[in-house]
C-alpha cells in the first residue's frame, strides 16, 4: 500500500476552465498528491496568462517497461485554483514493479477524453459538438498529454510532468450575411470536410503516431457562447488544404452554409489556425422545426354573409400590411403572398366548441367548387414542409402549387382530437415556393384557422 506522496507537474498553456464532473474511483489502493507548478486550465485574453481551477481532472496511466498497466490507471483532481495547481492522484490498485522494471506515469487532459489504453497505444475521443466564445476553446476537447520521467523498480513520487498539445486549435471568423437583422444572434458554425475533425482517435504513450478511429467525426459543431460571430475550437490535427470545406453557419433568424476550396489551412497540433468565412452575399434560410409561414387571420375584416360567391373572397385582409397576424420565416416580405378562394370569406366566430378556433377564420361554403387558398409561400429550397392547422371539417382535401404550378394530384387529411389537422408535404426538388388550396367535405361552412407551416427536411 502506497501512502500519500508528492509529483510536480510544469505545464505553460493557455486555455479555457473545464468544470465538467468526472466519478472517482471506487475504494482505492493508492493516492498521491500532485503538484503543478505552472498554470493549466483558466485563460485571461487581457493578459494572456492562465491557471488551474479546482476540480480539472487528468485521466493517470501507469506504464511499466513501455506498457501500459491498464488495471492501475486513476485520476488525477485539481484541489486547488491558481497558478500552482496542487492534484490529488488516485491509481486503482497498488503497482509492484519487478526492480529491473522501469516505470512512467502518463496523464491526460481533460480526463473526460480518455477512452482506454492497452500496450503502447493510448485511445482518446473529441467531442464534435462544442462550446466555445471567440476567446476560447472548448476544453473537453483540448486534448494535452504528459509524461513524468522514468524511475526504475518503483511507483514514481515527486517528479517532474510535462505536457504537450495532442489537439490542434482553430479560430474561425464569420461574415454574416449582408441582410441578417443587427438584432439577430448567432447559434452555431458547423464545418464539415472530407478528413476527420473529431470524435475517436489514438497515439503511442511518446505521443507520436496518431490514426483516427472508425467513428470519426468529419463535421464538428461549434456552438457560440457570445453575440459574436467568432469562435475557437480544437480538433484533430489534419491539412485541409486543398481539401472542399463546407461551413453552415446558423443564426437566430435563420440558416446559410458556403463550400470552399481553401489554398492553405493546417491544423498543427499547439497551434491554433485562424481564419475567416464572408458569407456576406449568402441568404439566411431555415432548418427543421422553423416556422415558414403562420396565420391565424385575426387582422382580418370579416363579412357578416353567411354564402360566399364562385371565385370570390367576402371580406379583407392584406397579409403584407403593417401589423398583420400573417409572418413569414425571418420576417421576409410578404407581399408576395395572395390569399384566393372560391365560395370563400373571411368570417368571425364566437361559439365554437374549442375556444382556439374562437375569433376571425377563413372559411368556404361548397365542397365540390368551395375552396380556400394561400399562395407563394417561400420555402427555401426544402426537401419536405410540415403544414398544421385547425378545422371544424372532419376530413380534407388539398391541392399543393409548387413555383406556381398546382399538381394534379390531392392528399386528403383527416382532423386529429383537437379539431386540429396535420400532414408532411414533399416537395420537388429545387421548389421556391409553396401554394395550398384546401376544401372541407360537405356544403356546409367550412373553417380554417390557426395554420403553421414548418420546415421539416
Amino acid at each position: 500500500m502506497f501512502s500519500r506522496s508528492l509529483m510536480v507537474l510544469t505545464v505553460a498553456l493557455s486555455v479555457i476552465s473545464c468544470t465538467t464532473d468526472y466519478s472517482e474511483i471506487q475504494s482505492p489502493d493508492f493516492i498521491t498528491t500532485i503538484y503543478a507548478d505552472t498554470p493549466r486550465t483558466s485563460f485571461d485574453e487581457t493578459d494572456g496568462s492562465v491557471s488551474w481551477l479546482a476540480g480539472d481532472k487528468l485521466a493517470l496511466l501507469y506504464c511499466q517497461d513501455d506498457n501500459i498497466i491498464s488495471r492501475h490507471n486513476g485520476t488525477a483532481t485539481s484541489q486547488t485554483d491558481g497558478m500552482t495547481g496542487e492534484f490529488e492522484a488516485v491509481l486503482n490498485g497498488t503497482p509492484e514493479p519487478p526492480a529491473t522494471s522501469i516505470c512512467r506515469f502518463y496523464a491526460l487532459y481533460p480526463r473526460k477524453s480518455f477512452i482506454s489504453a492497452e500496450g503502447n497505444r493510448i485511445h482518446c475521443s473529441m467531442p464534435t459538438v462544442q462550446n466555445a466564445s471567440a476567446a476560447s476553446y472548448d476544453t473537453d476537447a483540448a486534448v494535452l498529454y504528459g509524461i513524468s520521467e522514468a524511475v526504475a523498480g518503483a511507483v514514481p513520487e515527486n517528479v517532474s510532468m510535462s505536457f504537450r498539445h495532442i489537439a490542434a486549435y482553430g479560430a474561425i471568423d464569420i461574415i454574416p450575411p449582408a441582410s441578417m437583422a443587427s438584432s439577430a444572434e448567432p447559434v452555431y458554425v458547423t464545418i464539415t470536410a472530407e478528413l476527420p475533425l473529431a470524435g475517436g482517435f489514438s497515439f503511442d504513450i511518446d505521443g507520436n503516431g496518431l490514426s483516427t478511429e472508425t467513428n470519426i467525426g468529419k463535421s464538428l459543431r461549434i456552438n457560440f457562447t457570445g453575440h459574436e460571430p467568432s469562435a475557437r475550437f480544437a480538433c484533430i490535427p489534419t491539412d485541409l488544404s486543398g481539401t472542399p470545406v463546407t461551413v453552415t453557419f446558423s443564426t437566430s433568424v435563420g440558416i446559410c452554409s458556403k463550400t470552399f476550396t481553401p489554398e492553405r489551412l493546417k491544423f498543427v497540433a499547439g497551434r491554433t489556425s485562424r481564419f475567416t468565412v464572408n458569407m456576406s452575399e449568402c441568404t439566411l434560410g431555415p432548418q427543421i422545426g422553423d416556422v415558414l409561414w403562420s396565420d391565424d387571420f385575426e387582422t382580418a375584416l370579416p363579412t357578416a354573409a353567411t354564402a360566399g360567391k364562385a371565385d370570390t373572397v367576402l371580406g379583407e385582409y392584406d397579409p403584407a400590411a403593417e401589423g398583420s397576424s400573417c409572418r413569414l420565416f425571418g420576417n421576409a416580405d410578404r407581399s408576395g403572398l395572395v390569399y384566393t378562394g372560391s365560395y370563400a370569406m373571411f368570417t368571425e366566430y364566437t361559439d365554437t366548441s374549442d375556444p382556439r378556433f374562437d375569433g376571425v377564420v377563413f372559411a368556404h361554403k361548397g365542397s365540390s367548387d368551395g375552396f380556400i387558398a394561400i399562395e407563394n409561400i417561400p420555402v427555401y429550397s426544402l426537401s419536405a414542409v410540415e403544414l398544421v392547422f385547425g378545422t371544424n371539417a372532419s376530413s380534407c382535401s388539398i391541392t399543393a402549387g409548387y413555383d406556381g404550378v398546382y399538381s394534379s394530384a390531392k392528399l386528403n387529411v383527416a382532423s386529429e382530437g383537437g379539431s386540429m389537422c396535420r400532414t408532411t408535404i414533399d416537395l420537388p426538388a429545387g421548389t421556391k415556393t409553396l401554394s395550398l388550396r384546401i376544401s372541407g367535405n360537405s356544403k356546409l361552412m367550412r373553417r380554417f384557422d390557426n395554420f403553421t407551416l414548418l420546415a421539416a427536411e
